[in-house]
């Protein structure tokens, strides 16, 4: 099995909830096995001069959608100018997906960790 360790995702944060990141899909050319990711690491960067809010991030697994039971986190805040970094040990599948959005101000996410296939 392969491994590649990168930067999963770096995105903005939206009122809406939008997908930060999914497990890409191998070509059934390659073989057929799936791909799995890890997230090592999550940071959060609040870029406002003020306080801002996370309203939620989820892991939700493929053919679900984003509920109460997937949510990570809930109306997290950051103070100004503020950068947060999570340890994490999320095992993701094929297709699964992080989906994040925020309340307030300017937002960043970014997710470091591997990607196994």
């Amino acid at each position: 099995m392969a491994e590649s360790f990168k930067i999963l995702s770096q995105a903005q944060l939206f009122v809406l909830p939008v997908s930060i990141y999914k497990v890409p899909s191998r070509p059934i050319t390659q073989g057929g096995k799936t791909i799995q990711a890890i997230i090592k690491t999550m940071q959060l960067c609040n870029q406002s001069a003020s306080t801002s809010i996370v309203k939620e991030i989820n892991v939700v697994k493929k053919g679900e959608s984003v509920s109460d039971k997937n949510r990570i986190a809930f109306w997290y805040t950051l103070n100004a100018l503020e950068s947060e970094v999570f340890p994490c040990g999320f095992t993701l599948e094929e297709g699964d997906s992080v989906v994040a959005s925020n309340l307030n101000g300017v937002i960043s996410i970014s997710l470091f960790g591997v990607e196994m296939y």
